[in-house]
Formats: structure tokens, sequence, C-alpha cells
């Protein structure tokens, strides 16, 4: 189950083009980075430290926990400023998959 899951989530964050980098990274900077970054490090976690490489199983649980936290609705918490309804709670995955088409 595990591999179907890494298998997954690369195919899915594969497609990431330049520009929708940069998006993942202001949703990232907009929601995330002030409490998860190096010098704060909430719940041990310093997302501006945590590389895509999805190779590593124990970074691929990480990013698996960051992307179920996220999905939940749990982070960012809710007293803190909510991503806009167009951010969506999967704003950071490749948009292609969002809406269930593959690139052609």
């Amino acid at each position: 189950m595990k591999l179907i899951l890494a298998l997954y989530l690369a195919l899915l964050l594969a497609p990431l083009t330049a520009l929708h980098a940069a998006e993942v990274r202001v949703f990232f900077e907009t929601h995330c980075f002030d409490c998860h970054d190096s010098e704060t490090k909430k719940g041990n976690l310093d997302l501006t430290a945590l590389k895509p490489d999805f190779g590593d199983a124990e970074t691929f649980a990480r990013w698996v926990n960051v992307h179920d936290r996220i999905a939940s609705g749990e982070m960012p918490p809710k007293k803190e400023p909510r991503p806009r309804p167009h951010e969506g709670r999967h704003a950071w995955l490749p948009r292609p998959y969002l809406c269930g088409r593959t690139q052609a």
C-alpha cells in the first residue's frame, strides 16, 4: 500500500511547472512558513528545509503528513487566515490532477 501511495504522489507532483512551483511557494509562504520555518519550527517541522525528495522514505512520509493535514483542513489552524476558496485545500497539487485530467 505504501508503494502505491508513493507512486501516486510522485505522479501527482511530477508535472510541476516553474509557474506552478511559484504558486506552491506562495501558498506555503502565505499559510505555513510563519509557524513552520527554520526559526519557529512548530511541531518540529521546518517546511523551508523540507525538500521534494520523494525517493527518500522519511521525506516522503513527512510530505504525506503535510498533505493530509492541509487536505483535512487541520492546517492552517482555524485561528490563522484560511486559504481563499480558489486556493483550496489542494492548491499546492498540480492543476491537471485536480481536474481529473493529465496534460496532453
